[in-house]
């Protein structure tokens, strides 16, 4: 009894510390890379028509950071650490390379990599926690559509 709460006192810490480390990645993005002065800049570019308002952009990633923590969490003594810190790291990257660099091509390569990772990311979870790989295909599908929404714009300007 004693040892199945010092676990899920674990648990709850770790899924703490999870939320913690991805909306903190999220804050420090749009903080410190999606100033206002480089928001101006991103409005000025032509968009996809599929470009949702910016709104969408807001409550997509608060949702996605949570189910990336969840299926962290869940996944968490089993392995999938680095693979994690991977991802949160190209999601710096790209917000560096698009917004403050205003490389878009150099942003679609980032992308393509993210892609990539969060991809391997989810069939390795999965391996562990069916829930947590099905938890991270909302964020796989979301990084396939910035690619495109990248891409364009870089096609564009």
């Amino acid at each position: 009894m004693t040892t199945s709460i010092l676990q899920s006192k674990r648990q709850i810490i770790r899924l703490f510390f999870l939320l913690c480390l991805t909306y903190g990645v999220g804050f420090f993005i749009t903080a410190f890379l999606q100033t206002p002065a480089q928001m101006e800049w991103y409005d000025t570019l032509f968009h996809s028509s599929l470009t949702p308002p910016p709104i969408t952009f807001a409550l997509a990633w608060t949702v996605l950071y949570a189910l990336i923590a969840i299926s962290a969490a869940l996944v968490w003594k089993k392995g999938g650490h680095s693979i994690f810190f991977v991802q949160l790291l190209i999601q710096i990257i790209w917000s560096y390379a698009f917004f403050v660099a205003h490389a878009l091509w150099f942003g679609f390569a980032i992308l393509i990599l993210l892609c990539l990772v969060v991809g391997l990311m989810t069939f390795a979870y999965l391996k562990y926690s069916k829930l947590a790989g099905l938890l991270l295909l909302p964020y796989f599908v979301w990084c396939i559509f910035a690619a495109y929404l990248n891409l364009i714009s870089a096609f564009l300007n």
